[in-house]
């Protein structure tokens, strides 16, 4: 955990999760798809990110993003994207 993710006392503010699980999947992408996760759907994926403190579990989240039109609908991933995405799936 960041430093700057944290109050004084060393306790995440809540709504920071949502930053920091975002900021995963954006990684994710820019890092050329080197991360894996756990559903690959006709225009979603779904992520599966834990946080740990030491041994301790803090956070368990499955977060789904899904690819948009410039209309905001559901679209397919395209053929250049899928099969990168599908090289990255863990096994089930």
């Amino acid at each position: 955990m960041e430093f700057n993710r944290c109050d004084p006392a060393g306790i995440v503010f809540y709504p920071r999760y949502f930053e920091m699980m975002n900021s995963v999947i954006e990684n994710f992408f820019r890092e050329a798809l080197d991360y894996s996760f756990v559903r690959l759907g006709l225009s979603s994926v779904t992520f599966s990110i834990t946080a740990h403190s030491g041994a301790q579990q803090r956070m368990t989240a499955c977060p789904i993003l899904v690819r948009l039109t410039p209309e905001g609908r559901s679209a397919p991933w395209p053929d250049s994207i899928r099969p990168r995405l599908a090289d990255h799936q863990e096994a089930t």
